[in-house]
């Protein structure tokens, strides 16, 4: 029509739209992937739209798949928008799948990370050593968010758990942390005496170097 009454409508695609529209369009994607191949289609989209992927569901997927294939570039991309390696998806974390998989370079990245979960670190040394995972053991000594020095965390009790699995080899590397730490094992006489009893040499070996006498 030509009326000049009558206003013709204009067609308006994704690529006309500004900035600020686009970005609340791609925030109300219903899914991850049809967000993904939105954020596909070009340049300007998969800027604006990756940031969203990231914040959104991918918080948590891109980071779990990050931590169960040892992708530590994509890792890193969710940690940097706000992706908590502790927080639990079906009732597991990106940490406890990158400790199920060995993917130790990756534990150490999360270790490190910030999040807003409670840090549990405490029980996972005390089942590691338990169950005598070595480098988890170490890695969870050396990176996670362990104070030793805190009465909270029973030593003793670690101990305890790691010599009646006969796992003489972790409960020593809990005892030379303490010693390296300038920290005194109190009351560890009778983990001792039992160590030399089941000939946990290397326990043995440490609890000596830290100057634990045998009651």
């Amino acid at each position: 029509m030509t009326d000049s009454n009558v206003t013709e409508k204009k067609k308006i695609s994704l690529l006309d739209l500004p900035t600020e529209l686009l970005m609340l369009v791609m925030e109300n994607v219903p899914s991850k992937r049809a967000l993904n191949l939105v954020t596909r289609a070009n340049r300007r989209f998969h800027s604006i739209g990756n940031p969203i992927l990231y914040r959104k569901d991918a918080k948590i997927y891109a980071l779990q798949w990050a931590a169960k294939n040892g992708k530590e570039a994509t890792a890193k991309r969710a940690l940097f928008f706000g992706a908590d390696p502790r927080k639990r998806r079906q009732k597991t974390s990106s940490l406890d799948i990158a400790i199920r998989e060995k993917r130790w370079e990756m534990v150490k990245l999360l270790l490190a990370a910030k999040t807003e979960e409670k840090i549990d670190d405490h029980l996972r040394l005390r089942k590691a050593a338990a169950w005598g995972r070595a480098e988890l053991t170490q890695i969870l000594l050396d990176h996670g968010g362990i104070d030793l020095s805190d009465p909270s965390h029973d030593v003793i009790g670690s101990l305890k758990d790691a010599l009646w699995q006969f796992q003489g080899k972790t409960a020593a590397m809990i005892v030379d942390k303490y010693r390296k730490e300038g920290l005194e094992i109190t009351d560890g006489s009778p983990i001792l005496s039992e160590a030399v009893l089941l000939f946990l040499t290397d326990l043995v070996k440490s609890l000596n170097k830290a100057d634990v006498r045998r009651s």
